[in-house]
């Protein structure tokens, strides 16, 4: 896995390339996709927006609204309306702070929670199942070029 550099100036990636690097993240996002719970095949499903508001839940709870908004480089309306469709949906709860109340934060709701715990325990299932193979240093050379990849 050292065969990856990274240089300001590299030759551009070829269309075929490009293609392929899609189809393979493509592919790892559907694998770290758990499938719907039984007992959650009767709701609605999220939109986009909604998926990134939980996911970015997981990673702090609970949250202002403006802060949830800014961490997804979205509209404060555009959090405020999927925050409401969540709400709706029994996922996440809003809260406005005691000491000031022009302050509403968002976190999980108990259904929410559930919910959260069960796709993170399915993805790290799937991640440890991908990565078992690999001995420990392909892995960190693994998450260090993902990590270059991501920022």
């Amino acid at each position: 896995m050292s065969g990856i550099r990274f240089h300001n100036r590299s030759a551009p990636a070829s269309s075929r390339q490009i293609r392929e690097f899609v189809a393979h993240i493509d592919r790892l996002a559907e694998r770290l996709t758990p499938p719907r719970r039984p007992q959650d095949a009767r709701e609605p499903e999220c939109s986009r927006t909604e998926l990134r508001i939980l996911a970015a839940l997981s990673r702090k709870q609970p949250v202002a609204m403006s802060d949830l908004a800014a961490s997804l480089d979205i509209p404060l309306s555009t959090a405020t309306r999927a925050v409401g469709k969540l709400v709706a949906k029994g996922l996440v709860e809003r809260r406005g702070l005691r000491q000031d109340r022009r302050v509403v934060q968002v976190g999980f709701s108990r259904r929410g929670r559930e919910i959260n715990r069960y796709v993170a325990r399915s993805r790290q299932a799937v991640a440890r199942a991908m990565l078992q193979p690999l001995s420990p240093t392909a892995r960190a050379n693994l998450i260090e070029r993902l990590a270059r990849l991501g920022s």
